[in-house]
């Protein structure tokens, strides 16, 4: 059976959270995930952002409930996917935010959009260093133990699925999908962007510090801004409060008011 257009998008998009708002959207926020992470580590984000906005999370192939579908590995392939379902977008202003893979993912979304005529209200990167500086330590080709080892020297990979032999092979083929995609990206023929980029930084993220996020500059015509935050490469999870609030306040408002978040575990 071919699948409609609609359920297509369904597929890649996921809607609202776990909180339907009440009010009519005026603006999305398209989120995407880190290296192994799914659209789940956003699902609390609607909860806090302000009235009138709809966050939109990116669920690639061979993430949460796409575990049967082939990750990609390629940017352009994704991108070819990809773009069409944002590019019918266009009804209202568009933000997008990612974390590590999930900034590149939204950099180069962001710079084939404005190509198309279509442009990003603004580029929100967290957790990576821009695509012209090479990442420290490359593991996508890496053997299953130091693959392993590295997944554990970058955090966020719960201890149990390490551990769990079958599991890993389960997910070994998403993750190192995920990590060549973003390893292997190169953009073509970059242009700086018109809109402007907010970068995020974790004071303790040794693959993405302060100084390497200061290099997003070079990607947009207009002044990089830049937030800091207590944390390693995952300071998205372990500030997550902190983190949605400075998303919030960049679409025009305060968050909403105080609810509780669950902790979220996945992979990275």
């Amino acid at each position: 059976m071919t699948m409609s257009r609609n359920d297509r998008d369904k597929s890649w998009i996921i809607r609202r959270g776990l909180v339907p708002q009440l009010s009519p959207c005026c603006q999305r926020l398209l989120c995407a995930p880190h290296a192994g992470g799914g659209a789940s580590i956003y699902k609390h984000w609607q909860t806090r952002m302000p009235a009138g906005v709809e966050v939109c999370r990116l669920q690639l192939p061979g993430h949460e409930e796409r575990i049967a579908e082939p990750a990609i590995s390629d940017m352009d392939e994704l991108m070819d996917q990809l773009v069409p379902i944002v590019a019918s977008w266009s009804d209202m202003p568009l933000t997008l935010f990612g974390h590590s893979m999930g900034a590149l993912i939204g950099y180069e979304l962001a710079r084939r959009l404005e190509a198309l005529e279509q442009p990003v209200r603004q580029l929100i990167v967290a957790g990576m260093r821009p695509p012209d500086m090479r990442p420290y330590m490359p593991v996508h080709e890496l053997d299953d133990s130091a693959f392993a080892a590295g997944l554990r020297e970058r955090g966020g990979t719960p201890k149990a699925v390490l551990e769990h032999d079958e599991l890993m092979e389960m997910l070994k083929p998403m993750l190192r999908a995920d990590f060549r995609l973003a390893e292997r990206y190169v953009p073509r023929a970059p242009e700086p962007l018109r809109c402007p980029i907010l970068a995020l930084a974790g004071q303790q993220d040794s693959s993405a510090s302060r100084d390497d996020m200061g290099g997003w500059q070079a990607y947009s015509l207009q002044p990089l801004r830049m937030f800091d935050f207590p944390g390693g490469h995952f300071f998205v999870q372990s500030e997550q409060r902190r983190v949605i609030d400075t998303v919030a306040r960049e679409l025009g408002a305060t968050a909403t008011p105080d609810r509780d978040l669950m902790g979220v575990s996945s992979l990275g």
